[in-house]
């Protein structure tokens, strides 16, 4: 994987993260409630958010099906929302 493709899945990462938390928090959840439903701790969670984990098609439906939305809602980003490159 060259260092572009690195930044590049870095971004889907975060943007999966945030997505995500948006979601735990308009459903009014907590790390711990989301992880209570997808099977894992509520660190796990945060380091999803916080775009520090990877993640795995299975780990995608789970987390869609807990937030009851589609799968690709976790991608999807706010056409004003630049792609922010660190």
């Amino acid at each position: 994987m060259t260092p572009e493709e690195k930044g590049d899945a870095h971004q889907l990462l975060r943007l999966i993260g945030r997505n995500i938390e948006r979601l735990r928090r308009l459903r009014g959840l907590t790390h711990a409630q989301l992880g209570q439903r997808v099977g894992c701790s509520d660190r796990a969670i945060a380091a999803i958010e916080a775009g520090r984990r990877q993640l795995r098609i299975d780990d995608l439906a789970l987390l869609s099906g807990a937030l009851d939305v589609a799968p690709d809602e976790l991608f999807s980003r706010d056409r004003d929302e630049p792609m922010v490159e660190e």
